[in-house]
């Protein structure tokens, strides 16, 4: 059985213990924001702030990156990501939280150049898509501990000592920072010309499309989403569950996907390749939601749902080493394409809601990106 090198192990690893901070807003904002005094817009601001400006934070991530030192550059990424988990935990006012989101999203912008570019770059030949399914998968452990344990923390010991006890822990990933980084240098950006151009262009798109249906619309909705369609409560399979319960069953289910199934689906794309992969998961998504939007009930709902977990999990892993095979900058593209996608998700869902609009319209605009995105996906070279 292959077995990832060292270096992406250890910079997995540190991407996952900065990670819950993150996490943890997703799971706990849509249903608790009115306790914290938020109104839904200003929800879906903290919930994408992180991502617009990284659309800056991405550019200078890789020009720094360029230079001696990645080691220290993700060090103190790491650093900030952990501290910005205090500031979580100590404050409640929106325009506090608002500072402490652009501060994390500027902080991965680094965390996420240097491990993918580090997977990239450590990788043997015929392996990459099978690492980025490790580095996916190790990296997902920290978002299942924000949905999960930062969930039930917060019902049992409370927000702050929740994420206090997050900040300790995540402490562990600056000497595992260091170490992926130290002695090693990260790979060359790609030639610039007319196909690299062209390659951007498409990767914009492709990042776009992924980043704002799946991590952007129907992530930070979903909650939302399934108390519209289906009540306070559901039965399933015999069981009565709260909305919250469920959506956080459903949340977990992407980050366990990615969790244990991202190294299976990396292989299976190293085996028949990205080009042939990404129009089939970009239409297998775009079905799932048309499948959640049409559906009254709710197994047909969760269903789809599901379904569009698998394909986009699926299309990160083979969009992020695609990418990443084709030099850092169209790396850097594809990241501020996918975190511009994942702002504006947000916006939207939650202003279909301001909007008081039929839920069922922030899973059919799903639908219509993902559909735009297998039409040009098939037309690639």
């Amino acid at each position: 059985m292959h077995k990832p090198p060292y270096r992406i192990i250890c910079v997995a690893a540190a991407m996952a213990l900065v990670l819950p901070g993150d996490s943890i807003l997703y799971a706990v904002l849509p249903s608790y924001y009115p306790r914290l005094g938020l109104s839904p817009i200003e929800v879906g601001i903290l919930l994408s702030a992180n991502r617009w400006v990284r659309l800056v934070s991405n550019l200078v991530a890789e020009r720094c990156f360029r230079q001696p030192g990645a080691e220290y550059w993700l060090v103190v990424a790491l650093l900030i990501g952990s501290l910005v988990m205090v500031i979580y935990g100590t404050f409640t006012a929106f325009w506090v939280l608002l500072a402490a989101r652009i501060v994390w999203g500027i902080s991965f912008s680094f965390i996420r150049q240097a491990g993918i570019m580090t997977v990239v770059g450590a990788s043997r030949r015929g392996y990459l898509a099978t690492n980025m399914g490790y580095f996916n998968s190790l990296t997902a452990v920290g978002g299942i501990a924000g949905v999960l344990l930062g969930g039930l923390g917060h019902d049992t010991i409370g927000l702050t000592w929740t994420l206090l006890a997050f900040f300790a822990v995540s402490l562990a990933a600056i000497p595992l920072g260091y170490i992926s980084q130290r002695g090693f240098t990260l790979p060359r950006p790609a030639a610039t010309g007319p196909a690299t151009g062209e390659a951007n262009w498409r990767f914009m798109c492709y990042g776009f499309a992924v980043g704002m249906v799946g991590p952007g619309l129907v992530y930070s909705t979903l909650g939302l989403v399934l108390k519209e369609r289906l009540g306070d409560q559901v039965k399933l399979f015999g069981l009565v569950l709260g909305i919250a319960t469920l959506s956080g069953i459903v949340l977990s289910f992407q980050r366990i996907l990615d969790g244990f199934c991202s190294p299976v689906l990396g292989a299976i794309g190293d085996r028949f390749g990205q080009k042939r992969l990404v129009p089939v998961a970009f239409l297998i998504g775009a079905m799932g939601l048309g499948l959640a939007g049409y559906s009254s009930g709710a197994v047909g709902i969760l269903v789809g749902v599901l379904v569009l977990f698998v394909s986009s999990t699926l299309l990160i892993i083979l969009l992020n080493a695609w990418a990443g095979q084709k030099g850092a900058r169209t790396a850097s593209v594809f990241f501020t394409a996918s975190d511009f996608g994942s702002g504006i998700g947000p916006l939207i869902g939650w202003g279909i809601t301001q909007l008081t609009l039929a839920p069922v319209w922030i899973l059919l605009s799903g639908t219509i990106v993902y559909g735009m995105g297998f039409l040009l996906s098939r037309k690639q070279d």
